[in-house]
């Protein structure tokens, strides 16, 4: 019956225990693998070569990849490229009498609204 005790009185000491171990090790290998990320200089971020550049030398593959859906479905958001009209009237896709989307263009940018019951709820960005 004794030895029931001592089981109970060091059970709780071994989960912390190991609880702290675990806590430990887990932020050591958080700071070791942040020591271990390169981070590209800012200047370098920003830089896009696009697939016109592979085309000096891959010039028969470019030719096929710019017909591809992939390239036509991501290229930058503009009035040419996106399917469907912006002019007033033409604008909606009407999904049931309370909701629809419209295609609308604020400025230089082109967005997609969500309203309902005629009132927006949601636009956002094309890019």
């Amino acid at each position: 019956m004794f030895t029931y005790f001592k089981k109970i009185k060091r059970q709780p000491l071994v989960i912390l225990l190991i609880s702290i171990m675990v806590y430990i090790g887990n932020v050591m290998s958080a700071s070791l693998s942040d020591a271990y990320v390169q981070k590209k200089p800012a200047s370098q971020e920003k830089k896009y070569a696009g697939s016109a550049s592979c085309a000096s030398c891959h010039n028969e593959i470019y030719k096929n990849h710019i017909q591809t859906a992939h390239y036509l479905d991501s290229r930058p958001a503009a009035r040419e490229f996106i399917k469907g009209s912006f002019a007033p009237g033409k604008n909606k896709f009407v999904y049931n009498k309370w909701m629809e989307v419209a295609l609308q263009q604020k400025e230089d940018r082109f967005f997609q609204t969500a309203l309902i019951n005629g009132i927006e709820m949601q636009s956002e960005p094309f890019d």
